[in-house]
């Protein structure tokens, strides 16, 4: 149970005392504010996967024929990620309709769309 939950579940209730009522609208009022600030700051990790997105865009641009997950992993430019991280970029990049994806004998190629 989350703390917002127990928040609501206490309000809910029918024996409340206006002044533990009062302590609870204001504290969830300040989760309300945390939540709103955090919502326009990307973190860390989404940055430097958004880095990694456009690198992998870039590269697929520079290529003629799609390729496999495996041909780049096996690139010099990837070899410091593994076959499930730019599996995972990839997915984000042909949900944003960047790039297609094709299925050839249970082999995903990727191209830029």
């Amino acid at each position: 149970m989350t703390k917002r939950e127990a928040f609501n579940e206490i309000l809910a209730s029918e024996y409340i005392r206006a002044e533990v009522k009062a302590v609870i609208d204001k504290e969830l009022a300040v989760m309300d504010a945390r939540n709103e600030k955090r919502k326009g700051v990307q973190s860390k990790k989404s940055a430097e996967n958004a880095v990694k997105r456009q690198a992998i865009y870039d590269y697929l641009t520079t290529l003629e024929n799609p390729v496999s997950v495996k041909e780049i992993v096996d690139s010099e430019t990837f070899s410091d990620m593994t076959k499930g991280q730019i599996t995972a970029l990839l997915t984000r990049l042909v949900a944003d309709g960047l790039v297609k994806r094709e299925a050839v004998k249970k082999v995903n190629y990727y191209a830029v769309a």
